[in-house]
């Protein structure tokens, strides 16, 4: 299956190090969604979109870039880093509605901690220290293998 995983990740690098495990593991193309590239999502079988999270959701580029280029019809999955402790289904709900409207099936969703000092967390040191770790990593490579 051809696959790609459309993705922003600034911060600390969080999302990408985490979808850089999954490329190890699977043959995915990563595409980077502040690029100026043309997107040709309707070649790919499955398609990841993966943001940190902001603020309690993906990244409003993420979400802008799938109502833009998302075919009909597709298999997607998601995959979020985040720093709290818990990851509420709220993180996906913007991401997910996009999906149900362009009537995708959505195949799961991965997340795991990632370092976070953006906004307020930044006063305290920030949260998630070490993530992703290795755990993480093969965590994810574990999820990509089983899609």
């Amino acid at each position: 299956m051809k696959t790609a995983i459309c993705y922003y990740s600034r911060h600390h690098g969080n999302t990408l190090k985490v979808l850089e495990a999954m490329a190890e593991a699977a043959d995915i193309d990563l595409i980077d969604v502040t690029s100026r590239m043309a997107a040709h999502l309707p070649q790919y079988d499955r398609i990841g979109f993966a943001s940190g999270i902001y603020y309690s959701k993906f990244h409003p580029t993420v979400i802008d870039y799938a109502e833009r280029y998302l075919p009909q019809g597709k298999e997607v999955f998601f995959v979020a880093t985040h720093g709290s402790r818990s990851c509420p289904d709220k993180y996906f709900s913007a991401i997910s509605g996009v999906a149900s409207a362009k009537d995708c099936t959505v195949l799961g969703r991965f997340a795991c901690r990632g370092y976070d000092t953006f906004g307020p967390f930044k006063l305290i040191g920030g949260m998630a220290k070490g993530h992703p770790d290795a755990a993480d990593l093969q965590n994810a490579r574990a999820f990509i293998q089983a899609l």
